[in-house]
């Protein structure tokens, strides 16, 4: 394949902006033991999505085959994702995530409940113990890796040899990630980086996220998203007369994507 200094040089570009927005998005999705998979096929559904409705060419109706050389994907792979229901789409977490299936296991298989049908405390070893449950329902995984994981997340406790599944904390406040804080935030922050790359050629300008406020308790105002490489903080701070406004240089800042996602 021929290639242009220039195209490489753009691939290297967004690639390394890619890979900037991914690492903190990866390290809360990690956290949360969402599964690759899941990002696939959520990553799989907005490409189609954003090809379909942001990439037309003028004047004619999009089409599957347009979507398909856009992304790379096949026309039956676009076919069969524009084809599913829209909204309230959920990637089935026991499809890709062990530890899922190892729980509903322990839910639901009679040789590991007891006789009121609750999850029953379980020995380490054993085929009717953790073991013999996690070689049953996680396929190949090792009993002590999914262990140490659901340990992690909280999902069960260890007292001794013996391991039970923990009380619910779906209803903490903190057990769920901020999900439309995260996706605002998100959406503003590569907005700006899109510009920023889009003007390289052209005249100088700045990329605002002008959307919102981040808020602490009390409805105060606190900051706005500003991203740029011409203005410094001081800078930003006199535009928006606020005094907590960062400025961030898209070639060399990505603490605040970590920061930002590290308390979820």
């Amino acid at each position: 394949m021929i290639r242009s200094v220039n195209e490489d040089d753009s691939q290297a570009v967004l690639e390394r902006a890619l890979e900037g927005v991914l690492r903190p998005l990866c390290r809360l999705l990690l956290r949360h033991s969402y599964p690759f998979k899941g990002l696939e096929e959520v990553a799989k559904r907005v490409y189609i999505d954003v090809a379909m409705k942001d990439f037309p060419i003028a004047g004619r109706r999009q089409t599957t085959s347009r979507v398909a050389v856009l992304s790379g994907l096949t026309r039956k792979e676009v076919g069969r994702v524009c084809a599913a229901p829209t909204g309230g789409q959920v990637v089935d977490m026991a499809r890709y995530r062990p530890i899922t299936r190892v729980l509903d296991g322990w839910a639901r298989d009679a040789d590991f409940c007891d006789a009121s049908g609750a999850p029953r405390v379980l020995e380490l070893g054993g085929d009717t113990g953790f073991a013999g449950l996690v070689k049953r329902y996680s396929r190949d995984m090792p009993a002590s890796a999914v262990r140490d994981e659901l340990l992690r997340t909280g999902a069960i406790q260890r007292h001794g040899d013996r391991l039970k599944v923990a009380p619910s904390i779906e209803s903490r406040p903190d057990a769920r990630p901020n999900g439309e804080s995260l996706s605002r935030d998100l959406a503003d922050m590569t907005k700006a980086i899109d510009a920023n790359l889009h003007r390289r050629a052209g005249p100088s300008m700045t990329s605002i996220a002008p959307s919102h406020l981040n808020r602490r308790s009390g409805n105060l105002p606190v900051a706005r998203n500003v991203h740029s490489d011409s203005l410094a903080p001081k800078q930003t701070s006199r535009l928006f007369g606020l005094h907590e406004i960062r400025a961030l240089d898209s070639k060399r800042d990505t603490h605040w994507a970590d920061s930002k996602f590290s308390s979820l």
